[in-house]
């Protein structure tokens, strides 16, 4: 019998892919570079919290008590403007990426395994790279893949329907294909914001993409139809909580959850470019308190501490920080750390355990 394997993906996974996707250090310079950014009149600029985007943004969605409501209410402003910052970052980039590069040969391989197994593939991520994978390798020969939503097990409503569109909710779980969690939210989903109410609706933007080609949307300026929404992206900031006030972002993590109670003695759990931080109490406890009373392999597949680029190719020793948090989070499982080495493991391991025929 196969074993079952859920996968986590972090922003290392999308560097994998293409190393113009950021890293948190990189998005830090960014955004506080961007456009937006500039061009607004800030009274919570970046130079206090020292290009640390999650300081930053955190002190901004947390302001502290000692502040008038009028600087609350300031700070919440600035903070939308550096969130709406973020998107764009990561918008520009994996429009980029999808643009000007082919598919990676194992990101294919890995997305067509995923597929066959019908696995779990939780994501931290907000970009759009392997939902454009899906596109560039199995709708050409899978007609079952609708768009991006069939990917998506939660109820989102198409923002055509904001139109009078007779277009229904999709994302229904009618695909006969692996789940996508995008527990941080996604470009292209779009929300009443931290004011609206929990049982609000998500709404997706039509889009399709092909790597080698680029992203294209439907209808080519939504704008019209989002204009009082806002991106529904939970941003890297320390306490996550309110973000998921949301039911349908709720129900994400659990089925995430559920995934996980699912492994059994000897299934794996994958970590791929997932440092987990053990300051994120949201993503350790669901991972910890989920994989409760049963030994399972645990695999973080990301680079040692040392190498802070998936293209590098200096020899280093695997410490990982990743390894670590493991041991300590769950020191009743087995950690494997062979795929923690320099260059791209994710690469590695796709290469060594995707194929289909020894999956």
């Amino acid at each position: 019998m196969d074993r079952k394997r859920v996968f986590l993906l972090g922003a290392g996974f999308s560097r994998a892919i293409n190393g113009r996707m950021p890293m948190l250090d990189e998005l830090s310079k960014a955004v506080r570079d961007s456009d937006l950014v500039k061009a607004a009149d800030l009274q919570h600029g970046p130079k206090r919290y020292g290009d640390d985007v999650e300081r930053w943004l955190t002190a901004m969605a947390d302001p502290g008590p000692w502040l008038t409501p009028a600087q609350a209410h300031r700070a919440r402003s600035d903070f939308a403007t550096v969130s709406e910052a973020v998107a764009k970052v990561i918008s520009e980039r994996d429009e980029l990426v999808v643009r000007k590069t082919p598919i990676p040969p194992w990101l294919a391989k890995l997305v067509r395994s995923w597929h066959e197994r019908q696995e779990t593939v939780i994501t931290f991520n907000y970009d759009r790279l392997v939902e454009t994978a899906c596109y560039t390798v199995l709708k050409p020969v899978d007609s079952f893949l609708g768009d991006a939503r069939d990917l998506y097990p939660i109820a989102l409503t198409p923002a055509a329907s904001r139109r009078g569109a007779t277009a229904g909710i999709a994302g229904k779980g009618v695909a006969d294909t692996f789940k996508l969690l995008k527990l941080h939210g996604s470009l292209s989903w779009w929300g009443s914001g931290l004011d609206g109410q929990p049982s609000d609706p998500i709404y997706f933007t039509e889009w399709t993409g092909v790597f080698n080609r680029g992203i294209r949307v439907e209808p080519p300026d939504p704008k019209l139809l989002i204009a009082d929404l806002f991106e529904v992206i939970i941003p890297p900031v320390a306490t996550k909580t309110p973000f998921y006030s949301k039911r349908i972002l709720a129900s994400q993590w659990s089925l995430a959850a559920k995934a996980l109670q699912e492994l059994q003695e000897g299934d794996e759990l994958l970590l791929m470019g997932y440092s987990l931080p053990l300051t994120d109490l949201t993503v350790a406890n669901l991972i910890s308190s989920n994989l409760h009373g049963r030994r399972i392999n645990i695999i973080p597949v990301n680079l040692p501490d040392t190498s802070t680029d998936q293209a590098s190719t200096e020899q280093a020793e695997p410490a990982s920080s990743v390894v670590k948090n493991l041991k300590t989070l769950l020191p009743d499982h087995l950690v494997n750390d062979e795929y923690i080495r320099p260059g791209n493991p994710i690469e590695a391991w796709a290469d060594a355990h995707a194929n289909l025929d020894t999956a």
